[in-house]
């Protein structure tokens, strides 16, 4: 007989948390997922501070002014800015294929 110990410090995953890191692992480069895991994280924290909301309830207007957050940023060039929308659209379309929301809101 076989007895798995399951880790004392793993924490289980939140519904949110799991397809965040589906959709990650179905990336093929190490550099693209570090990359979309950060545009990913700034998003959702974004739309925490902001909206006090996560990414599942996210609609149009929402994505907007995120997009007017990152143009406010001087930081930011604007392919910065289209990297940055394309993480969440691409995010958003795994969710869709996924059937976790209905629509797409970019």
């Amino acid at each position: 007989m076989v007895v798995v110990q399951k880790n004392p410090l793993a924490r289980s995953l939140s519904v949110t948390e799991k397809n965040r890191s589906l959709f990650l692992m179905e990336l093929d480069s190490p550099g693209s997922r570090s990359e979309y895991k950060r545009g990913l994280s700034e998003f959702i924290s974004y739309l925490r501070l902001e909206f006090s909301i996560n990414e599942l309830v996210a609609e149009r207007e929402h994505i907007n002014a995120y997009k007017n957050h990152l143009l406010l940023n001087i930081k930011n060039s604007k392919a910065t800015i289209n990297k940055k929308l394309a993480v969440v659209s691409s995010y958003f379309l795994y969710l869709q294929s996924k059937k976790v929301v209905n629509g797409q809101p970019m």
